[in-house]
């Protein structure tokens, strides 16, 4: 049901129903703001390309076909979008997402918790654009394999495989750290 609602609202903002489109944006926006910045590591150009992708999203509107789920396909236009910037400009700074973590009450497990995550983001800051893609889309938006193989063009063996290696690369990372 919900995805005869969202398809509905894709076909009437590609009439041009511009409440349709907002409709859209409100929904995605955060999603694809919070992609874009782990992949370029900064809100500035993650701002910029959120911009970019829902224009994009807009003028290509009839090339949506309703194949896939309409995110899927909006979150390839961002995949996209983010890899060809960051191929383009290197970031000029690397900012670490404000994230919340329940932390235990002992102040030493806490300690550990802490310089563990900082390692973590340290490590993040590391991977390529791509992988940085992966890891949002799969571990924070929770996007299942089958979704990141429409995203990213790869099948969903490849997209398993580069999940595995890109948790041994931040597993070698971290503990190069500790």
């Amino acid at each position: 049901m919900e995805e005869d609602k969202e398809f509905n609202t894709v076909q009437r903002a590609s009439e041009g129903d511009p409440e349709a489109f907002r409709e859209l944006v409100e929904r995605y926006g955060d999603r694809i703001f919070s992609l874009l910045t782990g992949i370029t590591g900064n809100r500035l150009d993650a701002e910029e390309l959120t911009s970019d992708v829902f224009l994009k999203a807009f003028t290509h509107l009839d090339r949506f076909r309703g194949e896939c789920r309409f995110s899927t396909w909006l979150y390839r236009i961002a995949y996209n979008t983010a890899i060809s910037h960051t191929r383009r400009r290197r970031p000029r700074t690397v900012e670490i997402n404000d994230r919340q973590y329940e932390l235990p009450d002992d102040q030493e497990e806490i300690l550990f918790r802490e310089t563990q995550m900082e390692y973590l983001e340290q490590a993040l800051q590391r991977l390529a654009p791509d992988e940085k893609a992966l890891v949002e889309l799969f571990y924070l938006q929770k996007i299942p394999v089958h979704e990141l193989a429409a995203v990213t063009g790869h099948t969903e063996g490849s997209i398993k495989v580069k999940l595995f290696r890109i948790r041994k690369k931040l597993a070698a990372l971290i503990s190069n750290r500790t």
